[in-house]
């Protein structure tokens, strides 16, 4: 693609870097609702996201489902199991249609030994993804789907938003009604009930072409924390 999103390791590394992650693995196509990798198996590869929405979940003490994060195109999965030589602490399903780059853990960590700012760049994202997930560990399966949108459209606005000079912030990232539905579990009539109303309520505007605009995110986070 010709931009990655921003705040993705893809958009963050040099150029030889990035073409060594996109053309030293092995291509992977994962259908909606298939698993990449599953919590508990053994971290012996990395996936390369190239496009789609990946869902990362884990699971609470008592059993329940708990939606961590969502990575899209420019995003690595996997590594952390990899880095740590463990096991796999979450599942990471397709939300959507997903390409991806696998890498074997050996070939990875001799890819990372090579080059240094790229175990730099990974590390930090790492970090970075840890720190995110903290923060978000929320369930939001049972709330209304008004909630729910709102809830995705907050934490993509803070992962991957750009903050404008009128205090709005753009998700700088392609994403459309359709990726909404699928992400959150709910059918495509009623997030377009959901997003209507949250433009009537003029906490967002979608006349960009898939670049949503949160106009009042303050407001926005507040209706996407009922989900907790």
């Amino acid at each position: 693609m010709a931009a990655w999103p921003a705040g993705s390791l893809l958009q963050t590394v040099a150029l030889e870097d990035r073409d060594r992650l996109l053309g030293g693995g092995q291509g992977r196509l994962f259908q909606t609702g298939e698993d990449l990798m599953r919590a508990g198996e053994p971290g012996n590869r990395v996936l390369v996201l190239v496009s789609g929405w990946v869902r990362v979940a884990g699971r609470s003490l008592d059993g329940r489902e708990v939606g961590l994060a969502y990575r899209t195109a420019g995003d690595v999965v996997g590594e952390l199991a990899v880095l740590d030589g463990g096991v796999r602490s979450a599942t990471v399903s397709a939300a959507t249609v997903v390409h991806a780059v696998m890498h074997r853990a050996q070939e990875f960590l001799a890819l990372l030994d090579e080059r240094p700012a790229l175990d730099r760049a990974l590390r930090n994202s790492a970090i970075r993804k840890l720190r995110e997930s903290t923060l978000h560990r929320i369930e939001i399966t049972g709330a209304p789907v008004r909630v729910r949108v709102a809830h995705v459209l907050d934490f993509l606005g803070q992962v991957y938003g750009r903050r404008r000079t009128d205090g709005s912030v753009e998700i700088d990232l392609p994403i459309s009604q359709a990726d909404i539905a699928a992400l959150i579990g709910a059918s495509d009539s009623s997030v377009e009930r959901a997003l209507a109303w949250l433009r009537n309520q003029a906490l967002i505007d979608t006349s960009g072409y898939r670049h949503p605009l949160v106009r009042r995110p303050g407001e926005l986070a507040a209706i996407a924390s009922r989900a907790s």
